[in-house]
C-alpha cells in the first residue's frame, strides 16, 4: 500500500499593514494636503481604498473624515479648515478583508488669516495747479 502525502501551502489573508510616510503639507488658511506611501504589506489582497482621520483640537480624539476613499490614490486634500489651527491626520489602508492599522500621525497648522492693512495716516493734499 502506498500513501501519498501532499503539502498545500495556504497564505492566510489579512488586513493591510499601516500606510508609510504620511506627510501633511499646509497649502493655505483653509487647506492641508496629505500624501503617503503604500503599506509594506497589502495582506494578500489588493488595496481598494483608504480611511482618513483627523484630530483637532489636538488630543481631542480622532474623527473619520473619509470612511473609504474608494481609490488607490495616495493623496488627499483636506479643505474647509480654520485659519491658524493645528490638525493631526492618520490614514489606514483598506482591502477585501477589512481596514488595517493606522499610519503614523502627521501634523500641520493652517496659515493664519491675513489682516486688512490699516488706513493710511497723515494724508496731505497739495495744490499744484488748477487741474492737479
Amino acid at each position: 500500500m502506498m500513501v501519498i502525502i501532499q503539502t498545500i501551502n495556504v497564505d492566510a489573508l489579512s488586513v493591510p499593514s499601516a500606510p508609510r510616510s504620511l506627510l501633511a503639507t499646509v497649502i493655505s488658511t483653509t487647506r492641508i494636503n496629505l500624501s503617503w506611501e503604500d503599506p509594506s504589506s497589502n495582506g494578500g489582497s489588493e488595496i481598494t481604498g483608504y480611511k482618513i482621520e483627523r484630530e483637532s483640537p489636538v488630543g481631542g480624539g480622532w474623527s473619520i473624515i473619509v470612511a473609504n476613499t474608494g481609490s488607490t490614490e495616495k493623496s488627499y486634500g483636506s479643505t474647509g479648515l480654520n485659519p491658524g489651527t493645528q490638525y493631526n491626520y492618520r490614514v489606514s489602508a483598506i482591502n477585501a478583508i477589512g481596514t488595517g492599522t493606522a499610519s503614523n500621525s502627521a501634523s500641520a497648522t493652517t496659515q493664519s488669516a491675513s489682516s486688512v492693512p490699516s488706513a493710511p495716516r497723515s494724508l496731505l493734499a497739495t495744490v499744484i495747479s488748477t487741474t492737479r
